[in-house]
């Protein structure tokens, strides 16, 4: 279990931030994952063969990737649960998904990542078709997934704290944060007390 992490500023051939492999059911929590590189593919985390983490109430901002999946790439039958976590300002997708993987996005912040939000022959087409609004009344998928600007403090110095008007306040699931208000999305919840 990764929790509580701030993993920045690396590099690799695959997987610059995180690199699952095999049928690992890590468990990433509350982390920041940013302005990492990969050679290859997933610049922020790379999933295959048959990997199943669980992404929650994470930042995934900033990295990229020269091939696929500036913020997580899903490859060769992974599935990953992605939930509350924010991914925005990638080079490269937000979540690439192919080879039959099929990652759940749920609950999350899909934002301004270069080469779209959502990519690859085995995504769900019904992640990021806005056909509803969320509880705060902003547009989202089927799964609650809104692509608007996080509105952090400052981002480019690493500070991905929301401001009072972020949009990803109480957007996350039913779960409560802290302050006993409803789950932000991203790695820092607004404190609204």
């Amino acid at each position: 279990s990764l929790d509580n992490c701030t993993i920045s500023d690396n590099s690799s051939r695959d997987g610059g931030g995180i690199c699952c492999v095999g049928l690992s059911n890590l468990i990433i929590d509350n982390c920041i994952i940013s302005d990492n590189f990969a050679g290859g593919d997933g610049g922020g985390i790379y999933c295959r063969n048959q990997c199943l983490p669980t992404i929650s109430t994470c930042t995934i901002s900033g990295n990229s990737a020269i091939d696929d999946g500036g913020g997580i790439y899903c490859y060769d039958n992974s599935s990953p649960t992605i939930q509350n976590t924010a991914l925005v300002n990638n080079t490269g997708e937000g979540v690439l998904a192919s080879n039959s993987s099929n990652p759940s996005v749920n609950y999350c912040d899909v934002f301004n990542n270069t080469a779209g939000d959502f990519g690859g022959s085995s995504i769900d087409p019904n992640l990021g078709a806005v056909v509803s609004f969320n509880a705060n009344g902003d547009p989202c998928d089927v799964f609650n997934n809104i692509s608007l600007d996080p509105m952090y403090v400052d981002p480019d110095n690493g500070d991905y704290h929301l401001t009072r008007l972020s949009p990803c306040i109480d957007a996350g699931n039913a779960s409560l944060d802290p302050d006993g208000t409803r789950k932000d999305i991203g790695a820092h919840y607004f404190d609204q007390n």
